[in-house]
């Protein structure tokens, strides 16, 4: 495995792990039996690309990397601010979209500048950036 393909993977599943962390800390503040499947679905999709970024890295089962934990806090306090203010889907739907946003932004970047990865590993970017992309048109009912 080239140096690039290691280093996009290795974003791939950071990326993977943070969405997994904001899913878990909007879930259970969303109202809409709709709203809550577009996330449990995109958890889903993402868990398998978890299991193939992890087969390719040869990591053990069960192994991810975590966001660290000013991420998580910042992240935790974001949320939870913004909840206090308006509990409400549009809130959730708000922090979705803007967690997707950076996620896309960052995937692209990386995309652009691991340019001698793999077709798996570029693979797993672009399912990760369609996701992304589904799961902002899909709570944009939200807003």
């Amino acid at each position: 495995m080239n140096d690039d393909t290691e280093k996009l993977l290795q974003i791939c599943n950071a990326g993977i792990r943070i969405t997994d962390f904001s899913v878990n800390k909007i879930l259970p503040k969303v109202k809409s039996d709709h709203f809550k499947q577009y996330l449990s679905d995109c958890k889903q999709e993402n868990e398998k690309l978890a299991d193939e970024t992890r087969r390719l890295l040869n990591l053990p089962e069960g192994t991810a990397e975590k966001p660290s934990r000013a991420v998580m806090g910042m992240y935790w306090s974001k949320v939870n601010t913004k909840f206090m203010r308006k509990p409400t889907d549009s809130t959730a739907a708000d922090l979705i979209t803007e967690a997707c946003n950076m996620g896309l932004d960052m995937l692209d970047g990386y995309t652009s500048q691991y340019r001698e990865a793999d077709e798996q590993a570029e693979s797993i970017a672009r399912q990760l950036m369609q996701s992304g992309e589904r799961l902002i048109l899909e709570v944009r009912e939200f807003h």
